[in-house]
């Protein structure tokens, strides 16, 4: 697998095929780089948001063409890959996630209020994210502003809304684990201390499950630390995410092929 990608050859021009077929391809940057070449750097600024100099100097292009290509194929992709995404309709019910939210940073644009998070003392979005047991990416929530607190950003983008035909038998809610920013969305979570209270023995021993399971403590952050952490602020394009993008109307289903196809194309790029 290709560190710069997180995608292995075959990945790559798996994407490069699925562009084809989706539709005309642009000529941009198409003297200087061939199709692989264009997706490939593409891929690399998503991954790890470089600057447009960088990607120049890397592929012995202009910066200019490095941002006419990015411009054109961050949308094509986004549209070849739509239906690739999983919905929250996609998620089995029976399946345990681990929930845990972080803010993208980006710039404090004055048309996009609501940037600034309180708790992360920056501006950027809001986006939570699911993860297998196993540390595997099962569903990433649409942004939100950063503003908007963690429980507000999971209730609305419906990933706890599981109707109850669709529980195992027996069961009052789906398995999803979580930190104590979402306490009261009825998730496995930490019992929060009551002021001028002593703590409860039982609470104890559940708060320290949960904290010292290693599968919450390190797998669900190591998703997503890259994108928490990118190598600078986030530019703005939100033209590029459409509302609702993971979001579809149709039938829940327990079983569907998009819950893998984060092992297809590469997990969390």
């Amino acid at each position: 697998m290709n560190a710069s990608t997180k995608l292995d050859r075959h990945q790559l021009a798996d994407l490069c095929a699925a562009l084809h077929k989706h539709g005309e391809l642009p000529k941009v940057g198409s003297r200087a780089l061939g199709l692989y070449q264009r997706v490939k750097l593409t891929v690399m600024a998503l991954r790890h948001n470089l600057t447009q100099q960088v990607l120049a100097e890397s592929f012995d292009v202009s910066q200019p063409t490095v941002s006419r290509i990015i411009s054109s194929y961050t949308a094509l992709i986004a549209d070849a890959l739509a239906d690739n995404a999983p919905a929250v309709e996609d998620i089995d019910p029976t399946q345990v996630l681990i929930i845990d939210g972080t803010v993208l940073k980006t710039w404090d644009w004055k048309d996009t209020p609501g940037l600034f998070s309180s708790k992360y003392r920056t501006t950027g979005l809001n986006v939570q994210v699911a993860c297998t047991p196993s540390g595997a990416i099962a569903w990433v929530s649409d942004p939100l502003p950063g503003s908007v607190h963690a429980a507000g950003a999971l209730r609305a983008s419906g990933m706890l809304n599981v109707p109850p035909d669709h529980l195992p038998e027996s069961a009052t809610a789906a398995l999803r684990i979580g930190d104590k920013d979402y306490i009261g969305l009825g998730m496995t979570t930490p019992v929060r201390k009551q002021p001028g209270q002593p703590q409860r023995e039982s609470d104890k021993i559940q708060n320290s499950s949960i904290n010292r399971n290693p599968l919450y403590g390190r797998q669900s952050h190591r998703q997503h630390q890259d994108l928490a952490r990118p190598t600078h602020r986030l530019p703005k394009t939100n033209q590029n995410l459409p509302d609702n993008h993971h979001r579809r109307t149709r039938p829940h289903l327990h079983i569907h092929p998009t819950n893998n196809s984060h092992e297809h194309y590469g997990g969390d790029w």
